[in-house]
């Protein structure tokens, strides 16, 4: 959608809208200036002076131009630099929004990305993200930016076709009724079920899908009769029982119905929590007649009990110092807090006078400040909206998860109490990984085969596990030992009684001297509860 007292301009998604723009970066060395990254040159070789260059080991390096009017973001490519120092642009940050002020404060595009350093650029999908700035920053201490193109690539469709896209209302179910498809059946457990407007999730009662048991990739999808811009799409997952089943998941939204499940996806991989009946996922306004639900990989089955399908794109109402998002994180009031007849901003206003809330709740002026958020929300009224307390006071380069914080620190190995202390530093401890998602989550984010230190050790009792966070292993918590392990090195050399991630055993779990210099893990907030 344009923002107001922008007109929405329809360029072709070809067209580089960055070339030739006025540029800016947060500093400058021996006139490799701003200018460089936008003059249509993608040469990677510094000294043919078509890079930009920042003053060597400063903090959140930055770089932005100015497309001089929003535009519909479709993605941005960035040309690293390939005679030296590749390794430097990792991680960075794209930012895409109107405020001049500051531009790598806009929103994000994404999270921390990596580079592969042996491939000349990487191009992000920014899902339709609207501004006027385009910025590339490098978050944290000591670090040096060059770039040597940036390219933005709109998505807009042309105008004929923006006039015949409909927009109902952001509350109706648009997916209701319509002709649904599935990739196969059993039982007469067929794909309209999904779409029939029953949402419970007991297999028995005739209204889920269900596809052969064990196969590759299976899909669903539903053909909405014309394309929609979309907000956000609402899965129902089965409940009497095998809930696991649908994790992980992909959600593709396009005009393709060839195969619809290879149209664009909306985000990655998701996980759903299992003990929850709904997830619902924002999709930031992509476009498509066809919305397709795959289960990536081999010996998948898919259980569906209902798709919803909400117009967008999504304008859920804003607040300063907030993340906002559909639906509700049922639980967990802080009843103390809770009121009626109230205001946004007053709602707003009463958690963020509390060091106990971390988000709310809001719906027709009532308020439910919370203690603890959730991953995703579990309603799907769209009357509904949850609203996240921002990072804020949150230091750069962390990833947000599920209302917590995790950064790897790959730039100095520490000794175990020396990471820990700079994880309390940022105001949180050494991670404690209690669910396999948040593994698997942490290992998605790991570019090599390195050792990190987490934030298990049994230092005050041996065999006694305990995380950093003052809570102890349970046996219902996730554990990730590699064979053999934990051992102790039988006792020698004063035993060993820290944890770390093992690169070198498939990133299992195993015990080590604490003194060893190693990279790290924090997490800022409350993680992730197994049990």
């Amino acid at each position: 959608m344009a923002e107001a007292g922008f007109p929405q301009p329809t360029q072709s998604p070809g067209i580089n809208l960055a070339e030739g723009k006025e540029a800016f970066q947060s500093s400058s060395i021996l006139g490799m200036v701003a200018s460089h990254a936008v003059d249509g040159n993608t040469d990677g070789d510094y000294n043919e002076n078509s890079c930009t260059h920042t003053t060597q080991g400063t903090r959140d390096p930055a770089w932005w131009v100015d497309l001089g009017q929003s535009y519909t973001i479709g993605r941005v490519v960035i040309f690293n630099r390939q005679d030296c120092c590749q390794e430097r642009i990792n991680p960075f940050n794209i930012h895409i929004g109107a405020s001049s002020r500051n531009p790598v404060t806009n929103p994000k595009c994404g999270g921390d990305y990596e580079m592969d350093v042996n491939q000349p650029s990487i191009s992000i999908l920014c899902q339709g993200m609207t501004g006027r700035y385009v910025g590339v920053r490098l978050p944290g201490s000591h670090r040096t930016l060059a770039l040597c193109e940036v390219q933005v690539f709109s998505d807009v469709l042309p105008s004929a076709e923006l006039n015949t896209t409909p927009t109902p209302a952001p509350g109706i179910n648009i997916a209701e009724g319509k002709e649904a498809f599935q990739s196969s059946s059993i039982l007469g457990m067929v794909a309209s079920h999904a779409v029939d407007g029953n949402t419970d999730g007991d297999y028995n009662e005739n209204s889920c899908t269900h596809t052969t048991q064990g196969t590759r990739d299976p899909a669903w999808w539903v053909d909405l009769g014309q394309s929609y811009t979309i907000g956000r799409v609402v899965i129902f997952n089965r409940q009497d029982c095998c809930q696991e089943r649908i994790n992980p998941f992909n959600i593709h939204i396009g005009a393709s119905s060839r195969n619809p499940v290879t149209n664009p996806k909306c985000g990655g991989d998701y996980e759903m929590d299992v003990n929850q009946p709904s997830i619902s996922i924002l999709c930031q306004g992509m476009t498509g007649r066809y919305v397709g639900v795959r289960l990536p990989g081999s010996h998948r089955t898919l259980a569906l009990c209902e798709v919803q399908v909400f117009s967008g794109p999504t304008t859920l109402p804003q607040v300063a110092g907030y993340t906002v998002r559909a639906g509700d994180c049922r639980g967990n009031d802080i009843w103390s807090l809770t009121g009626s007849g109230m205001t946004l901003s007053q709602c707003a206003s009463r958690c963020s006078g509390s060091s106990q809330c971390v988000a709310f709740q809001f719906s027709n002026g009532n308020c439910y400040p919370k203690s603890a958020t959730c991953s995703s929300p579990i309603t799907a009224n769209p009357r509904d909206t949850f609203y996240d307390k921002e990072a804020g006071s949150v230091p750069d380069g962390y990833v947000e998860r599920g209302g917590s914080y995790y950064k790897l620190f790959r730039t100095t190995k520490k000794n175990q109490a020396s990471a820990q202390e700079t994880c309390e530093a940022d105001g949180g401890n050494l991670v404690s990984i209690k669910t396999s998602s948040l593994n698997n989550f942490l290992l998605g984010l790991m570019p090599d085969r390195v050792n990190y230190w987490i934030g298990l050790n049994d230092k005050d009792s041996e065999g006694t596990w305990m995380w950093e966070d003052g809570s102890r292993l349970k046996r219902c918590d996730f554990t990730n030992w590699a064979p053999y392990e934990p051992n102790d090195n039988n006792g020698a050399y004063g035993g060993q009684d820290c944890i770390h991630i093992w690169a070198g055993s498939s990133f299992k779990w195993d015990d080590d001297e604490c003194w060893k210099g190693k990279y790290f893990i924090c997490q800022i907030g409350p993680g992730e509860e197994n049990c």
